[in-house]
């Protein structure tokens, strides 16, 4: 089961590569960690470009509503299947995403699995995590798909990587903030949970 999940997982995974501004892509939660079900979804945790956060984060929200593949709060259990949570983009400004750490995350962060992005950068993150002492070196990963973004990705950072693009992530932060807010309202965050979104991590943990 944990392998045919897998082979899904690495068929919806790879449309990152085509999503401008997405930098850095690990697999992550139960797949990570091999602690499958039948009814797990799939947890990433995406690093997106300084400046284009919220950008990347709707451009992957609509292309995976598109092809049925995100997990929305609505979603019952068995819903959830095989569907991408995408809980948790970051950029460069966050050394460490992982804070505050309990033990599961800690667990989550020593199995975080490569997918997307220039090896190097992956070695360099980790080795950046404060609470993760052990050292890994990615090396040959076969789930890891590509070190760099197609050109479809490419075409779009260069459209939206100027002041037009500047003036759309605003738009889309205000967007998201008041869709994000609205959805938190009358909702519980257990302690240790983390609702944040902010320009340098958006992160739902509750």
């Amino acid at each position: 089961m944990r392998d045919k999940k897998w082979r899904k997982f690495l068929r919806m995974t790879k449309w990152f590569r085509h999503i401008p501004f997405v930098e850095i892509v690990f697999g992550t939660g139960s797949m990570a960690v091999g602690n499958v079900k039948e009814d797990s979804d799939f947890d990433v945790l995406i690093r997106a470009r300084r400046g284009r956060i919220f950008t990347a984060r709707f451009i992957c929200k609509v292309w995976f509503r598109i092809i049925r593949a995100v997990r929305r709060p609505k979603h019952t259990r068995a819903e959830q299947k095989d569907k991408i949570c995408l809980n948790h983009f970051f950029t460069d400004e966050v050394s460490d995403p992982g804070l505050p750490y309990d033990e599961e995350r800690a667990v989550l962060h020593l199995y975080l699995v490569p997918l997307f992005g220039p090896k190097a950068e992956m070695e360099k993150f980790f080795e950046g995590l404060r609470e993760v002492k052990e050292k890994r070196i990615y090396g040959e990963d076969l789930r890891h798909f590509a070190e760099e973004g197609s050109a479809v990705a490419k075409w779009g950072e260069k459209i939206l990587g100027g002041k037009m693009g500047d003036r759309l992530e605003r738009v889309l932060k205000i967007i998201q903030v008041k869709k994000i807010e609205r959805g938190l309202r009358g909702v519980e965050i257990k302690p240790g949970g983390i609702a944040r979104y902010t320009d340098k991590e958006i992160k739902f943990h509750y």
